[in-house]
């Protein structure tokens, strides 16, 4: 349950929320399982914030700062988080399908088990990325940075996932299989 007085502080708008939290630097805010869907929070600061089973979706996120934050169990439906930071994000398991990440920063995010289907990953920075058991099924990863044939290599599948050429032909000839609708066995979505 999210702690009321940040949630109160949420409430007096972004500016308010960001000079707090620069003011309280030592503190890790606590907005677990908090509804803010439908929210304009662009340029947010949520770093390390306890942001798990929180509401967002249909949030305008763009600009915002999550670096260090944990998204486990999120709702996130519907929810632009373009030229949003989420490196060091705990993003295990989040469900992105549908979601816009474009120009987001991804670097040393957990990713493992997260759903990346028909999600917009355009230009998206994922350098040094923890990638592991992921759905990439209809993904739109065109112009991604800093991704690699190793890190794709450990997906669940990449089955009609758009990227780059280079990138396509590579993935072609070592990891074939995650093209195809069955993909590698990974864990069951829900």
């Amino acid at each position: 349950m999210a702690n009321k007085e940040h949630l109160d502080i949420l409430k007096k708008g972004v500016l308010e929320w960001n000079r707090w939290k620069e003011e309280n630097h030592p503190i890790t805010p606590d907005l677990q399982e908090a509804n803010l869907q439908r929210t304009s929070l662009k340029g947010i600061d949520f770093s390390w914030t306890n942001l798990r089973g929180a509401n967002l979706s249909w949030a305008e996120l763009g600009k915002a700062n999550f670096r260090g934050a944990d998204l486990r169990e999120a709702k996130l439906v519907g929810a632009d988080f373009n030229s949003a930071n989420l490196s060091w994000a705990n993003l295990r398991g989040v469900d992105f399908n549908g979601v816009f990440l474009g120009n987001a920063v991804l670097q040393r995010a957990y990713l493992q088990g997260a759903n990346f289907q028909q999600t917009s990953l355009k230009n998206v920075d994922f350098h040094g990325a923890y990638i592991d058991s992921v759905d990439f099924s209809n993904a739109i990863l065109k112009g991604a940075k800093n991704l690699t044939v190793e890190q794709l290599g450990k997906t669940d599948t990449l089955y009609k996932a758009k990227m780059d050429k280079t990138l396509q032909e590579d993935i072609k000839e070592i990891y074939a299989h995650l093209l195809k609708k069955t993909g590698t066995p990974g864990r069951k979505r829900k």
